[in-house]
């Protein structure tokens, strides 16, 4: 037991100086090529945009804005521990986001593992959002 705790502090502790060695993620001005993503459900560790990972170290307001030019893969890592249980895990999730839209961020937990969600505010909807299909593998950047 003691082992499995150190290997998940050894993988913590690797992701995160993983993450410090990206250089730090610039949103772009707003302007009409640019869509909005709501974090306030999804802490997000690292995006990919362009071909190139950056790691997020602060997003104003939970609100993180993205170019529209080409996909956008978002990463986190999530541990959570349960009495005497630990579970960790890594969603990711990338798609195509549309200029002037609006998307939220969601991490669906489920039993023994987790996802990652998007979605476009919609307000002809009936729950004022739309599911936002990925667009393949999160894995964008080399």
């Amino acid at each position: 037991m003691k082992s499995i705790r150190m290997t998940i502090a050894l993988s913590a502790c690797a992701a995160l100086t993983a993450c410090a060695g990206f250089p730090p993620y610039q949103p772009p001005p707003a302007g009409p090529d640019v869509a909005t993503i709501d974090l306030s459900r999804f802490n997000a560790d690292s995006i990919c945009t362009g071909g190139e990972l950056y790691s997020i170290r602060k997003v104003e307001g939970d609100k993180l804005l993205v170019p529209t030019t080409s996909r956008v893969a978002l990463y986190s890592w999530v541990y959570i521990s349960d009495y005497y249980m630990n579970y960790s895990c890594m969603p990711g999730v990338s798609f195509q986001p549309v200029a002037g839209e609006t998307y939220l961020m969601n991490l669906e937990l489920d039993s023994k593992a987790c996802h990652a969600e998007v979605y476009r505010h919609s307000p002809d909807s009936r729950v004022g959002l739309d599911l936002v299909y990925s667009e393949g593998p999160p894995a964008l950047c080399q």
